[in-house]
């Protein structure tokens, strides 16, 4: 079998890990639902799994390279990196459109030419900068026609070499940013999702285990496709027939959609692997919308369904007529995405069929917008798909996999454009891919892409980025805190009235995105308590990686940093030592005020526009006779 001819999909185990409560007799998996894709490429070679009682692990299977990824959207810094030496040049900087990211659009780059002696330095500071004064352009090799840089840099992984540690990737199927600009990684072969912080090589285990496959709800068999939404992740479990969704710092997911089939004594339970409405028969892309509703293809049933929160089973939006390459048909959808300027728009990989279709959900058939002249290396063609995604133009980005490149499609546009890797060319040098899966941009539209069996992530910078000049610079890197934030506007960020008493003193944790309106804010407390009491620690307000309160764990001792008002009947708040009931440290602010109410408050200066995370721990005792009232508030 010829490199080219390998699809990834055989990389993998068809079967979970064996336990004492498996039948003695042999267990007999047949992978007839792994087809070929493709008439004379991607082919895969379709082996039997073997497991037999107490063995854990396979006794065979023949492993090659492919992947899928529908991705994410979301915020990402910008990283600037320039070297010239000072000259006088005519500075010409260039216009790109930029896309809209969840809800964000990103700022597009005017054109605008001038004379101008500029010395450029060596600069990897992740920063967004702004001026109204001079501006420097450096401009990057790109891809002839494309507006991506052509030399990718390795962000996860090493080139080539797979591996179990936290530096090293088995097989990359995909990968997705979410708002703190952290990098996921669908690690296939190693059963894990990995997070790497920006900037970092070393990666964290955020779901699954590693080398271990498995059914429960923090075991994955065989992760392919992800998606996250803010900072909530969606993991396509492809041999657990499920999808499974892991909340922020959450290691154990919950079934959002499909279920498994466990053997219990002999006897089968759960939805399984099928072609009901509450079963996957392999799924190879997932979308979720802002409401909470998923979308998510069904490769061997041929049909792409969604599901909402509040319902049991799936309902079908494309396909569901077979295998075949009719307008309405299928033959082995993998990557979906949702149109960013139509949500009833949704485009889905017809990889085996070699093109994209544009489907209006819930329709009869779809249109064909890139591809569908048979599989090949030419522009106008693809080779097995995998993956696509849309910007707000709609132009599609569409990973090629086995023409080992990356494609973009602009809006009614019959042929593409390459910006990523070489057409058909296999490789690991800075300028090829090796079966290309997923692929997302961040907020400056830079482009990431799976290498699936290079075993990396590369990022391709845009070709052209503006940085500017002023006397303060702004950070676009955020500080991660403690917990997920809600986003709030000015006003209210927290209130409550007459709550349940904490389990004295087990404290909860409150995190908000706050976007500032003017040059300054006032964070404020409000405390009145009859006749219990609040106990408030660890106040953070972040601008970046900047802290802007002042002794918010008020290890001071007192309330140096803050404003003091109110009136009390009897206890004010006050700095409050004692190791045993402080969230951290020796002191925490114990507010006991009775009758009236009592406030702290501090003022720090802020940039308008820019976006602050705002966090603390809150726990209360002795509630509630006759009032308790807490109210946390921005202005």
């Amino acid at each position: 079998m010829q490199a080219a001819d390998i699809p990834i999909d055989s990389l993998t185990s068809g079967a979970s890990n064996s336990t004492s409560n498996q039948t003695p007799n042999d267990i007999h998996i047949d992978l007839k639902h792994v087809a070929n894709i493709g008439e004379n490429t991607s082919k895969i070679s379709k082996k039997s799994f073997w497991i037999k009682s107490g063995l854990a692990g396979l006794l065979a299977i023949t492993v090659t390279c492919g992947a899928i990824i529908p991705t994410a959207l979301i915020l990402s810094p910008l990283k600037v990196s320039s070297t010239t030496n000072a000259t006088t040049v005519a500075v010409t900087i260039v216009t790109l459109n930029y896309i809209t990211v969840v809800g964000a659009t990103a700022v597009g780059i005017t054109t605008t030419t001038v004379a101008t002696t500029v010395g450029t330095t060596v600069s990897t500071t992740t920063t967004t900068v702004a001026t109204t004064t001079a501006t420097t352009t450096t401009v990057t090799s790109c891809t002839p026609g494309s507006s991506w840089n052509s030399t990718g840099i390795t962000i996860a992984g090493v080139t080539g070499v797979l591996g179990t540690n936290s530096t090293l990737l088995s097989y990359v199927n995909d990968v997705g940013i979410d708002i703190f600009s952290n990098i996921y990684v669908a690690d296939a072969n190693n059963q894990r999702i990995q997070r790497f912080a920006l900037n970092a090589t070393v990666g964290q285990t955020v779901a699954g285990v590693v080398s271990t496959i498995g059914s429960t709800a923090t075991l994955l068999n065989y992760p392919r496709a992800i998606f996250v939404l803010a900072s909530t992740l969606f993991v396509s479990d492809l041999y657990n027939y499920r999808i499974q969704k892991f909340t922020y710092n959450t290691s154990t997911g919950v079934t959002f959609a499909g279920a498994i089939i466990k053997i219990l004594f002999f006897y089968l339970e759960g939805n399984g692997q099928g072609s009901a409405l509450n079963q996957i028969n392999l799924c190879y892309g997932v979308y979720v919308d802002t409401t909470g509703t998923i979308y998510y293809s069904d490769f061997t049933n041929n049909r792409i369904l969604k599901k909402l929160n509040s319902s049991s089973t799936g309902v079908v939006v494309a396909g569901n007529n077979g295998v075949g390459s009719a307008s309405n048909q299928f033959n082995g959808p993998m990557g979906i995405y949702i149109d960013a300027n139509n949500q009833s728009i949704i485009y889905v990989v017809d990889s085996s069929n070699h093109r994209v279709q544009r489907w209006v959900i819930g329709g009869t058939s779809g249109t064909t917008v890139a591809g569908g002249n048979s599989n090949g290396s030419a522009l106008n063609q693809l080779n097995n798909p995998r993956a696509v995604i849309s910007d707000s133009s709609s132009n599609l980005y569409i990973s090629d996999t086995n023409n080992h490149r990356v494609v973009m499609w602009a809006s009614g546009s019959t042929i593409g454009i390459l910006i990523a890797g070489t057409s058909g060319v296999i490789g690991s040098t800075e300028t090829t891919l090796n079966y290309p899966n997923g692929i997302t941009f961040d907020a400056n539209k830079n482009l990431y892409v799976a290498d699936s069996c290079n075993f990396r992530v590369q990022k391709y910078t845009t070709c052209a980025v503006t940085t500017t000049t002023i006397a303060t610079t702004t950070t676009t890197v955020t500080a991660i805190p403690p917990c997920a934030p809600q986003s709030r506007s000015s006003g209210t960020l927290f209130s409550v009235t007459n709550p349940t008493s904490s389990t004295y003193p087990t404290y909860t944790c409150y995190a908000y995105t706050w976007v500032a309106t003017g040059s300054s804010a006032t964070l404020s407390f409000f405390f009145r308590h009859d006749p219990g009491g609040w106990m408030l620690d660890d106040v953070n307000v972040y601008h970046g990686l900047t802290q802007l309160i002042t002794n918010g764990g008020f290890e001071a001792g007192t309330l140096s940093g803050w404003t003091y008002s109110g009136s009390c009947t009897f206890y004010t708040g006050m700095a409050y030592s004692g190791s045993s009931y402080a969230k951290s440290g020796s002191y925490y602010y114990y507010d006991r005020c009775s009758s009236n109410g009592d406030t702290i408050s501090q003022t720090f200066s802020t940039v308008a526009g820019d976006t602050y995370v705002v966090s603390f721990w809150l726990t209360n005792y002795g509630c509630c006779s006759p009032t308790e009232i807490a109210n946390v508030t921005i202005s």
